[in-house]
């Protein structure tokens, strides 16, 4: 079912309890988005007003995510794009492939290090 049955923002909250929920989150601003952090990483930044979020993937995860459609997820369009940080196009994407991004993003944060 795609996320956009949700239009005021309670999706950003489930999207903010569900990244919470995992081990060593902590929630920071962001200039003017929200971030969360594991390890002092950022793994994810949320931008209400565009209606995404931005996540940084491995250049792998990233190659195979953005095969799915380049409308929904693609890797943002400067050199950031280059070290694996993969815009989300909230509007039509399906909840499991929300949860796979984010789950991608945050266990190759942990890969890293």
């Amino acid at each position: 079912m795609p996320l956009n049955y949700i239009n005021n923002g309670r999706y950003f909250e489930w999207i903010r309890q569900f990244v919470l929920s995992k081990e060593n989150i902590t929630e920071v601003p962001h200039f003017d988005k929200v971030a969360f952090k594991s390890k002092s990483k950022i793994l994810m930044t949320m931008n209400v007003k565009e209606n995404r979020i931005c996540v940084r993937l491995s250049l792998e995860n990233q190659n195979i995510f953005c095969s799915y459609n380049k409308n929904i997820i693609y890797a943002v369009p400067n050199k950031w794009g280059k070290h694996g940080w993969t815009l989300v196009n909230l509007a039509d994407i399906q909840l499991e492939l929300l949860e796979d991004v984010i789950n991608c993003s945050y266990e190759d944060i942990h890969k890293k290090n």
